[in-house]
């Protein structure tokens, strides 16, 4: 009875090992600086592309719904391993040996493993993004001012140049192409994963009568997905019912003109949903 009731406290007591990991923290993960950097960005490249509007008459770059999306992953696996070989005598005499093996390669093995991730969605208007102080003077400066610095946290990747603007250019349809297709929900996606691994080997103990062996193996992985959707949002109207026969009257809707509609929010977690489907990777 004091044989079972070992083999079902030890595994219960070893079960309290498991630990899911941490999130990255602010200095591996500096969300205010990877948001920040990426909005930088976009305003970088919405601005080329209004300001060079005759270059590209298919995109008009205040049109448009952005989420800015970040998914941060971590996985650990954890893995001990023993083993034990010993000999023992056969009496009476003549003395024979017997050897035996506790449970077969590695004998006795734990194994850990956790998950944890997060995921936050950062949606605005690219009106919004190039709105200027004084909407009349183009030089008056942008509304909402950025502190915008290659010289900030540069060694983590995501806060780094995107390239963003390189991306559009190169998608944006062009000539008789332009006339006949159009540019529907392009996406950018910047991944960095970062891995360490410890173990994977053990001692071997040899006494008299009795060896002993065991290993151990530890992993640590970090993943962290930035993600840059798109969708078309085009300018609000609002239209004015009038008695018949009088002329339609039109005006601009300000409070949609900034604000991210519940259509295009709709459509930017479409589109994440299948981001997201695109690149799942199948883990033996």
């Amino acid at each position: 009875m004091r044989k079972y009731l070992c083999m079902i406290i030890v595994p219960a007591g070893l079960s309290g090992c498991g630990i899911a990991p941490d999130l990255p923290n602010e200095a591996e993960m500096p969300v205010q600086d990877i948001l920040t950097h990426a909005v930088c960005e976009l305003r970088e490249s919405f601005g080329y592309f209004k300001n060079n509007g005759a270059s590209y008459p298919n995109f008009k770059a205040d049109e448009w719904a952005i989420s800015i999306t970040l998914d941060p992953k971590v996985d650990t696996d954890l893995s001990l391993k023993f083993g034990m070989l010993g000999k023992s005598t056969i009496r009476p005499a003549p003395v024979h040996y017997a050897t035996w093996t506790l449970g077969s390669t590695p004998g006795v093995e734990f194994d850990s493993k956790g998950h944890r991730e997060g995921s936050v969605a950062f949606p605005l208007t690219s009106a919004k993004l190039l709105e200027l102080k004084n909407p009349k003077d183009p030089t008056s400066g942008y509304k909402y001012p950025l502190v915008c610095s290659d010289d900030h946290v540069l060694e983590f990747n995501l806060t780094r140049h995107l390239g963003i603007q390189e991306w559009l250019e190169r998608v944006i349809p062009q000539g008789y192409a332009g006339a006949i297709a159009t540019l529907d929900k392009p996406t950018y996606t910047t991944e960095l994963i970062t891995k360490f691994d410890a173990g994977a080997a053990g001692p071997t103990f040899y006494a008299r009568y009795l060896t002993y062996n065991g290993s151990a193996y530890g992993s640590w992985t970090a993943d962290v997905i930035l993600t840059v959707l798109l969708t078309p949002q085009p300018k609000q109207v609002a239209v004015k019912t009038l008695p018949e026969g009088t002329p339609i009257a039109k005006s601009a809707a300000a409070p949609l003109k900034h604000a991210v509609s519940e259509d295009s929010l709709q459509r930017l977690d479409q589109i994440q949903t299948e981001t997201l489907l695109r690149n799942l990777r199948v883990t033996p």
